[in-house]
């Protein structure tokens, strides 16, 4: 419990079973749904830390939702959407948000579209005058010798789309620098060629 250096029981997928006084019947709503692809260790702290409190807390598995709307979904106080996937994320978002300032999707479409996007989210923070840190927009192999001229080594490449720490690429020395974009021009595809 509460006691300093108590340890968290492990988290179960499997539903705590619920006191039955006779009241309940069996479908009472929980207080938050992760809708996730898969339970990371970060998706284990949030709900075992929401049920730690005393909340319902259970994963919803994006992959075998087919939902239409929330009705097909477990009823929730709130809506954390927690998936990996680009596409499935701001679509399942979109599909169970009641309108587009409903508060208990938390990560709304419009949300999940911002943060899959660095450029996009570097900018909102810069509007709302939270610092930023220093970045080149990198879309050729000219860009990339600018972007070292300016900001030095070491430095961080890193996908403009994406996220989880994919395709990241700490460059310590500037010679390395070229054999990396050879990497990115022969294997990016599309978005994965922009990098900041």
């Amino acid at each position: 419990g509460d006691e300093p250096g108590a340890m968290t029981p492990p988290l179960s997928l499997v539903p705590k079973p619920q006191p039955d006084d006779g009241s309940s019947t069996g479908e009472d709503p929980l207080d938050l749904a992760v809708v996730a692809d898969r339970i990371g260790w970060e998706e284990k702290a949030i709900l075992a830390a929401a049920r730690d409190r005393g909340a319902r807390a259970e994963w919803l598995n994006d992959g075998e939702l087919c939902c239409g709307s929330r009705e097909d979904l477990p009823a929730a106080g709130a809506y954390l959407i927690r998936s990996r996937s680009f596409v499935r994320g701001p679509l399942i978002a979109e599909s169970i948000a009641s309108g587009a300032s409903d508060e208990s999707v938390i990560n709304s479409a419009e949300t999940i579209a911002i943060c899959s996007n660095k450029v996009t989210a570097l900018a909102r923070l810069r509007q709302i005058g939270l610092p930023t840190v220093p970045y080149r927009l990198v879309l050729t192999r000219a860009d990339l010798a600018t972007a070292l001229d300016v900001l030095g080594c070491p430095l961080v490449l890193k996908p403009v789309y994406g996220g989880l720490g994919r395709r990241v690429m700490l460059v310590r020395e500037r010679a390395v620098a070229d054999s990396m974009y050879d990497y990115v021009e022969h294997y990016g595809q599309n978005f994965d060629r922009a990098l900041i």
